[in-house]
């Protein structure tokens, strides 16, 4: 028996803990062919050298490793913070999927502010295209990291007969 390993490493160093080992099955973004439209996918492996497959919204897609990111991950320390933003701050807005795209993140300024809801104009878009969302739909831009600043490294080791069962959960 051989198994597959995986690892992700940044700038040469080995990444947080939620990028080594496994990191197929991890939720990505993916740079839709609109302009700052990026969906949400799952990663599912390489597919060649500076490629990676993805599902996005049931469709499984090659891309290139420029065009997937890794969202944010939030510190231990700001698990309950929600990001607020002030008057023409940028933003990323997570849109919900509808019936013909899947969920994504968006683009935008802050127009307005009103209690819990924020007016957004969506970059590249007229005024009439403005949302109206809640502050845990916003994220600061610049928090995600592209796959192609990653190395992916692939190990194969083998196994002694019996450490994995056919089907069963792979324990590394």
């Amino acid at each position: 028996f051989y198994h597959l390993r995986w690892r992700m490493t940044f700038d040469g160093h080995a990444s947080d803990s939620r990028q080594k080992g496994h990191i197929f099955g991890t939720a990505v973004e993916v740079l839709a062919l609109e302009q700052d439209v990026w969906y949400l996918a799952t990663l599912l492996h390489l597919s060649r050298p500076g490629w990676v497959a993805v599902q996005v919204g049931g469709v499984k897609k090659e891309l290139g490793m420029n065009q997937v990111r890794l969202p944010p991950q939030p510190k231990d320390d700001d698990v309950n913070e929600v990001f607020v933003p002030k008057l023409n701050d940028l933003v990323e807005v997570q849109m919900p999927a509808t019936s013909s795209k899947p969920p994504c993140m968006l683009s935008g300024a802050i127009r307005m502010a009103r209690g819990a809801y924020f007016l957004v104009s969506l970059l590249g878009r007229g005024r009439s295209d403005d949302i109206l969302v809640t502050a845990e739909q916003l994220r600061e831009p610049g928090q995600t990291t592209l796959l192609s600043s990653c190395l992916l490294q692939e190990e194969v080791f083998e196994l002694p007969q019996g450490f994995i069962e056919p089907g069963g959960e792979d324990p590394l």
